[in-house]
């Protein structure tokens, strides 16, 4: 008897068993999972607060949590955001935006209401927060939350550019509960982190070693639904990101250096000119003092030389900004093109050499040393220019090498240099932000003046009085003639060939993943 109700159960069981397989079977068809993909970056993400973070690896993660009113799409044109709708006035000064019903927090329970995006907005334009971006809203005269679902802009000025603006980081929403209760360590860490885009903060944490993980958030009902399961973010410099991309550890990684051998792989490579090397002359090294020889020594870079001694992917450079912010608007690119260095001149530049020399005092580079960080590359860049420098103003000039940055940076901050090659990187295309990395330099006489120029970018209220503001800083740096751009050089975003990439714009974090798809 027990043997019959052993096996009669063993049966059921069975039956059970079979039915459950089938059942998921199906529910697997029914639904897809999703892939799985990982990025390498170069650094941990820091700060994913929205209306603080300006570090690349900070708006990469930030672009793909949080969603504004308004995103771009697979091709790069401007999209509909949290905001179903919107109609702008007569006049091109009052945005009314009406936000998407059944929009949720990341913890699956709290509703997004137009109140968010009011409270963002004045914490990115109160002195306190000190919003890297904030200054991207001085066009704003008053915004509010007319309901749940309502949220009204008015602008000072007409700005063409402003639905833009509202993708940038620092417009993204904030719940003002959560971020009172996070008390200071908001988007500081995995607790303190609140999104509302098609990925949520799956981890963040540092075990033995940095990983970082977004998952589709299953309570986004947007259009921009990521056909990713999630994505893992690591950091590690043991190998090259290509090499790791090559071998299929990783799916994606910036590389600055992408090598040939792998070009015959099938990866995707992507370019873009985002840093620009330049000569910083010690302006307190009284030998080279005289505006006169920093000119002769500008003249006699010989960028010819230096395109046929660099690799492909340096170019040489006649202006500080790299193409990458050029690239973001045809007005950008016609302000910086009225500004460029001089051309090379040995004639010219013997005169000026000549110009300054006197019975008394005779000025000599020679004995002077171009320092900069190790790299072969930058190390070929110095070689050049000492020896054109010898050829030209007869110096002879000798190159040393050091191994951070930050040993470059303590010889500058005591002036203990003559001259230093220095990378200035653009991480968006936001010329303000890039301009802000040259505040650190000494300009010599010209050094307040150029402090002034730079707040004055921040400070316009309008597209016309931005410009001006930016040529303004533009020609103070130039006339300095102690920041001598040489050439520019490029970030490569490299891909698997698994998958169809969208359009990657650098102006706030490069790269949507979900709008990645497996091919």
């Amino acid at each position: 008897m027990f043997k019959k109700i052993l096996k009669k159960s063993a049966s059921l069981l069975s039956v059970i068993i079979s039915v459950a397989l089938i059942a998921l079977s199906f529910s697997s068809c029914g639904k897809s999972e999703g892939f799985y993909a990982s990025m390498e970056l170069d650094e941990q993400p820091k700060n994913l607060d929205p209306q603080i973070a300006s570090d690349f690896n900070d708006l990469l993660i930030i672009r793909n949590l949080y969603e504004g009113l308004m995103r771009y799409d697979a091709n790069g044109n401007l999209a509909l955001g949290a905001a179903k709708n919107y109609t702008v006035s007569n006049n091109g000064l009052t945005y009314t935006f009406i936000l998407r019903d059944n929009i949720f927090w990341s913890d699956e329970e709290t509703k997004l209401t137009a109140k968010d995006f009011e409270f963002a907005f004045k914490r990115a334009l109160a002195s306190e927060t000190k919003a890297p971006f904030g200054y991207m809203l001085s066009s704003v005269s008053s915004f509010a939350a007319k309901s749940d679902n309502e949220f009204i802009i008015n602008l000072k000025l007409k700005n063409d550019n402003f639905l833009e603006v509202l993708t940038y980081s620092v417009c993204m929403p904030c719940n003002e509960d959560f971020f009172i209760k996070a008390k200071g360590k908001y988007g500081l860490d995995y607790d303190h982190v609140l999104s509302n885009g098609s990925f949520y903060l799956k981890k963040w944490g540092n075990d033995n070693s940095f990983s970082l993980k977004i998952s589709a958030f299953g309570k986004y009902y947007g259009a921009f639904l990521p056909k990713a399961q999630s994505v893992g973010f690591t950091v590690q410099n043991e190998e090259s990101k290509e090499t790791r991309i090559a071998k299929n550890y990783i799916d994606f990684g910036f590389v600055n250096n992408p090598t040939k051998e792998y070009k015959s792989k099938n990866l995707q490579y992507t370019e873009f000119f985002n840093t620009d090397y330049c000569l910083i002359i010690n302006p307190k090294n009284k030998s080279l003092s005289s505006t006169n020889i920093k000119i002769a020594i500008e003249q006699s870079v010989h960028r010819n030389l230096i395109k046929n001694n660099m690799p492909a992917n340096y170019l040489p450079t006649f202006s500080v900004i790299p193409n990458i912010i050029t690239e973001s608007s045809a007005d950008i690119k016609d302000t910086v093109s009225k500004v460029s260095a001089l051309n090379y001149n040995p004639d010219e530049a013997i005169k000026n050499f000549r110009s300054i020399q006197t019975k008394k005092s005779k000025t000599d580079i020679s004995g002077t040393t171009i320092i900069y960080k190790k790299d072969d590359n930058i190390k070929t860049l110095a070689s050049t220019l000492a020896e054109t420098w010898q050829q030209t103003i007869s110096g002879y000039v000798n190159i040393e090498e050091f191994e951070t940055d930050a040993e470059i940076s303590a010889k500058m901050g005591i002036s203990d240099f003559d001259f230093a090659i220095i990378p200035f990187s653009a991480d968006t295309q936001d010329i303000y932000i890039y301009l802000e990395k040259f505040l650190s330099l000494d300009l010599g006489d010209y050094t307040q003046s150029f402090r002034s120029a730079v707040a004055g970018i921040k400070q316009s209220t309008s597209r016309t009085d931005y410009l001006n503001q930016t040529l303004n800083a533009l020609n103070i740096l130039k006339n300095s003639h102690i920041c001598i751009p040489l050439v520019q050089s490029s970030a490569t975003f490299v891909s698997s060939e698994n998958y169809i990439l969208p359009k990657i714009l650098p102006k706030n974090g490069y790269i949507d993943f979900a709008l990645i798809a497996e091919k």
